[in-house]
């Protein structure tokens, strides 16, 4: 995973675990997404192994 990448997927948890922003400033969000498909692309960029693929790239 890239930096950009694991950037991307960090953010995405800040925002999501917060509740202080809205899901328009999350990077998975798609203003052209249902509701479902949008729920799946958020559990995809947040998956266990995405994130701790994301803190390994950030660490190095």
């Amino acid at each position: 995973m890239d930096a950009q990448t694991a950037g991307r997927v960090l953010a995405a948890l800040v925002i999501c675990s917060g509740h202080n922003k809205g899901c328009d400033e999350c990077p998975a969000y798609d203003v052209e997404a249902t509701g479902e498909a949008q729920q799946k692309r958020c559990n995809e960029l947040l998956s266990d192994s995405n994130i701790e693929k994301a803190l390994e790239t950030m660490r190095e």
